[in-house]
């Protein structure tokens, strides 16, 4: 089915859906623009282009972050390879890895979130 601009699908009206998607927004099932009603994140899934190029099946994905890469093949139950960026005195390096039936393989970098779990939800977008 589909719908062009304006037409109600579901039995919503445009508004109607808005308030919706702000109140899975608020409850963070998935993550707004800020300022619109456009989605932004699906976690572990990124709208946007990010750093975190996540290869399933012959499609690449975004995450939003480390932690929502290797949460993209628990949610898929798949094979992956995780491309991405690494910040050293030196300037950005190139980091890879993989998750291998059920196995994290790869370079041998390690993963720092500077921020607490409790407050990513402060600043999602720059946590």
């Amino acid at each position: 089915m589909s719908t062009k601009p304006g037409q109600v699908q579901f039995g919503l009206t445009e508004p109607e859906m808005q308030e919706i998607y702000q109140r899975l927004h608020d409850g963070h099932a998935f993550y707004l623009e800020p300022g619109s009603s456009n989605v932004r994140m699906a976690n572990p899934l990124s709208v946007v282009p990010t750093p975190y190029r996540v290869t399933v099946n012959g499609r690449t994905l975004h995450a939003n972050c480390a932690w929502d890469s290797v949460g993209i093949p628990a949610m898929l139950h798949a094979d992956v390879i995780i491309e991405s960026v690494y910040t050293t005195a030196d300037g950005d390096q190139p980091a890879r890895y993989a998750i291998v039936d059920g196995d994290l393989t790869g370079d041998d970098g390690l993963v720092h979130f500077p921020v607490p779990f409790r407050h990513w939800y402060d600043d999602l977008i720059h946590t």
